[in-house]
């Protein structure tokens, strides 16, 4: 028989004892290769050269003692077999020995079971690697478990953290029961037990059909929920392929079989479509397949998670068809508004043309009380012609699909206050526009909000002396916010409900020219642009308004 080559680390300061040592070993079969050391560092250097099968140790030596080099090979993280060999040796120091982890205690020459004790320390060796590999499959186990257990719908959140908390329980007692295979056969019996309870808790959802599929597509499992939804109790669906849940044309393309194919390659598969009871009636489902892997990468299966939608989905559709009812109904109103403006302004426009007509044939024969009425009656007819085109205009504004370019708004404002300051040269308006506003708007659009703001500010501060009208942008939040501020009359912050609304005019906005469509104009215009508008006031001190732009 060949001998086992064996590697020795001897802690002696006698040599002779050590050689006596290493022939006793070579005359029961193993061919031993050893380096002696006597002092703590030569030991410590020595454990840094190994590998070393085994370590023998006098128990007691000039510069430190057997205890000390077995504490020394402990804090180096190794465990070899150590066994304390001397000659001097009491009960109680190898008992003290052995509680502190040696292994073995023999007395110098007296070598007859020297090789026996040797298999033992190094078969115990092999047990407590074998053991710390299983804890380590153990501990990879469950986090394998626990990446499964994440992958399922967010309604079993509550069964996870569960899960988790009972896997880290499991981990923190194999950690103190490591070196007990009986303990780790425990661990793996609590784990069956927190699988078995995952189930129990799967079983008990009732909104989610939950439930398991082999490669095939064969059903394995099957939840309360599956069989309220579904139809089908456990024993009268295990087994089968789970295509009987698919409309039959949908069977017939082959949708089963394409679905989990994309779920394996994808890793998953989510729609939203129609699917069959036991009865044979339909239900609109949300359907979530995931493929389920072993530790080799091999397919095992799938996990199918499917909701019954049917009334949201019937709420959609009819959603769908009250917009499309809403659009039919706007388009209408639209048709409409065109067919009363034009049969209103033509009356208009005659009475206008009519009244200005008198005025040059009659006007120097006419009483100045007449003359006024006239005057009277050609304005309001002008008024209600602007009315007309402003309602045309408000009404029209949802159906403006905004285009989107590059905009200076800073020009814009400064022609808008160009053209104010022309209606009235002699007032003494500070107009501060701030330079460098630009953003990507429609053009037209973003005018007519301009000149409704900074015309309103210029109409509220027709009675300050010295008016400040200012249009700038700032940073809240991380979002450009743009303001138009006036010091004119304002308003109270308790009516701001109605600054937006077609038609409400604020109270004492009655001295102010206006039809109370303008602002209700502008926020259709943000909101078009994905923006929001608000303002905040105070009477006679002036108002600010805000918008943003998507």
């Amino acid at each position: 028989m060949m001998p086992v080559p064996l590697r020795l680390l001897v802690i002696e300061d006698a040599e002779d004892d050590a050689l006596l040592l290493v022939l006793e070993l070579q005359g029961g079969g193993y061919a031993a290769e050893f380096t002696r050391v006597e002092t703590p560092d030569e030991l410590k250097a020595a454990l840094d050269d190994g590998p070393w099968d085994a370590i023998f140790s006098d128990y007691s030596l000039p510069s430190f003692t057997g205890l000390d080099a077995l504490r020394i090979v402990q804090e180096s993280g190794l465990d070899l077999p150590f066994i304390i060999v001397s000659g001097v040796i009491g009960e109680e120091q190898a008992v003290e020995a052995l509680k502190a982890g040696a292994h073995d205690y023999l007395m110098k020459g007296r070598f007859a079971r020297l090789v026996s004790a040797l298999k033992r320390a190094m078969k115990d060796a092999v047990l407590r690697h074998e053991r710390r590999q299983s804890a380590e499959e153990l501990s990879r186990y469950r986090e394998h478990l626990e990446e499964l257990v994440q992958e399922r719908t967010e309604e079993l959140a509550a069964a996870n953290e569960e899960l988790q908390m009972q896997s880290e329980e499991l981990q923190s007692q194999s950690d103190e029961l490591i070196g007990s295979l009986e303990e780790i056969r425990r661990v793996e019996q609590e784990l069956r037990e927190s699988r078995e309870q995952l189930r129990l808790m799967v079983d008990g959802i009732k909104d989610y059909a939950i439930f398991m599929l082999d490669p095939q597509g064969r059903v394995l499992t099957w939840n309360e929920g599956a069989e309220r939804i579904k139809g089908y109790r456990s024993e009268e669906i295990v087994g089968r392929n789970f295509s009987c849940f698919y409309p039959s044309e949908d069977i017939e393309r082959g949708r089963p079989e394409h679905e989990l194919n994309t779920a394996e390659t994808k890793g998953r598969f989510e729609e939203e479509g129609w699917r069959v009871r036991m009865d044979g009636s339909r239900f609109w489902a949300s359907v979530l397949i995931t493929p389920l892997h072993d530790y080799n990468g091999n397919l095992r299966g799938f996990s199918k998670v499917t909701r019954d939608i049917t009334e949201r989905k019937g709420a959609e559709l009819e959603r769908e068809r009250l917009l499309a009812s809403l659009e039919a109904s706007n388009i209408e109103l639209e048709a409409f508004n065109y067919t009363v403006a034009h049969d209103l302004r033509q009356p208009l426009n005659t009475i206008g043309m009519n009244c200005q007509a008198i005025e040059m044939i009659c006007g120097d024969r006419l009483h100045e009380q007449c003359k006024g009425f006239l005057q009277a009656s050609y304005e309001g007819a002008m008024r209600m012609n602007r009315l007309i085109g402003a309602l045309l205009n408000f009404s029209c504004m949802n159906r403006v699909e905004p285009s989107r370019d590059m905009v200076d708004l800073s020009a814009l404002g400064n022609e808008v206050a160009t053209s104010l300051k022309q209606t009235a040269p002699e007032r003494q308006v500070d107009f501060r526009i701030a330079d460098g506003i630009a953003a990507t708007v429609d053009p037209d659009l973003l005018r007519s909000v301009l000149e409704n703001l900074l015309g309103n500010a210029w109409k509220y501060t027709g009675s300050r002396e010295e008016a400040v009208i200012e249009f700038g942008a700032e940073l809240i939040d991380g979002k450009t916010v743009y303001f138009v501020r006036d010091n004119g009359a304002g308003f109270d912050n308790a009516d701001i409900d109605k600054l937006f609304v077609p038609f409400q005019r604020l109270p004492g906005a009655e001295e102010f020219r206006g039809f109370g469509i303008g602002l209700a104009t502008v926020e259709r215009i943000i909101r078009r642009h994905g923006g929001r508008m608000c303002a905040e006031g105070e009477p006679g001190n002036g108002a600010t308004f805000y918008f943003t732009l998507s």
